[in-house]
């Protein structure tokens, strides 16, 4: 689903529509890589299906970008190498 969440109240409305499909879901951080105000950070999703019961584990790359102490905006990518290209980490 590529929906645009905007602000505390979109960030939450994102993990709570995820969590009535993967009940007690987890993001489990492997790797991170700053960029300056850009941080690349490889994931592990780790869920189980509401329906199926089956279990679910991804690898995600997620990159944030920051305004001081303050995310602005965080993308997700299923591939290294968008990520990495969008965090402006390749030459």
């Amino acid at each position: 689903d590529a929906s645009t969440f905007r602000g505390h109240e979109g960030a939450l409305a994102l993990l709570e529509k995820l969590s009535e499909v993967f009940p007690g879901m987890k993001f489990l951080p492997t790797s991170i890589l700053e960029n300056g105000d850009v941080v690349l950070v490889e994931v592990t999703w780790i869920g189980r299906g509401a329906a199926s019961s089956a279990p679910m584990e991804l690898k995600l790359f997620h990159v944030w970008r920051f305004v001081g102490n303050r995310a602005m905006t965080i993308h997700a990518f299923v591939d290294e190498q968008s990520a990495a290209a969008n965090a402006g980490l390749l030459t």
